[in-house]
């Protein structure tokens, strides 16, 4: 018996950057990324770490995924360190 696939959600997170095209890891409301200039917004934790990442002066909070925002901000220190010693090179 052949089934269809089951469909895929075509949205992503709030915390998905316009040019990043990956797809959303998880559930949308997985962590809460606070930019430092009073932008919030909720995402995967894909995206969070990477929004994370790319915002000085962020933070992190938990969402509905327990132990994601530890999971995001520890792998955005390591996307940071990563870009710095890139752009030092």
């Amino acid at each position: 018996m052949d089934q269809a696939p089951a469909p895929q959600p075509t949205e992503r997170c709030a915390a998905a950057s316009l040019e990043d095209l990956t797809p959303c890891q998880g559930p949308h409301d997985a962590v809460t990324v606070l930019d430092g200039t009073g932008n919030v917004a909720t995402g995967c934790e894909h995206h969070g770490t990477w929004a994370l990442a790319s915002s000085e002066g962020a933070c992190v909070e938990p969402g509905s995924v327990v132990g994601a925002a530890s999971r995001a901000y520890a792998a955005s220190q390591a996307i940071r360190q990563f870009r710095s010693a890139d752009a030092n090179a």
